[in-house]
């Protein structure tokens, strides 16, 4: 299985309050994800949609790994992508991971958001 490792900063300031994360798969694939926030499971399963992670001030200095294992669904598609948006008041970043399949017909995807 293909791995996949990615490290992104992600700036919350000026927002405030609640902090979000939803995770999509693209070029039709499908896949599973588990988000961990600072070694505390916050969330997993297939489709979550918008994950609270916390709040502005709980997340500063803060790291959320996001797990997906991402399974070859599309047959003419040899590439996948794995998309995490982040989500505050006056805050949104989109962090993109883009990769092919090697032999195996899934990748496992590790993406790692440090907020500042």
């Amino acid at each position: 299985m293909k791995q996949v490792h990615r490290h992104d900063m992600c700036a919350l300031a000026p927002s405030t309050g609640s902090v979000h994360l939803s995770v999509t798969f693209g070029d039709g694939q499908t896949g599973t994800i588990l988000v961990v926030v600072n070694g505390a499971p916050v969330a997993a399963g297939a489709n979550l949609g918008q994950m609270l992670l916390g709040t502005v001030e709980q997340l500063a200095g803060k790291t959320a790994v996001v797990r997906s294992i991402v399974s070859q669904t599309n047959p003419s598609a040899e590439h996948f992508s794995v998309v995490h948006d982040v989500s505050a008041s006056q805050t949104r970043q989109q962090f993109v991971v883009t990769d092919e399949f090697d032999e195996s017909d899934s990748a496992s995807v590790a993406e790692t958001i440090t907020f500042s």
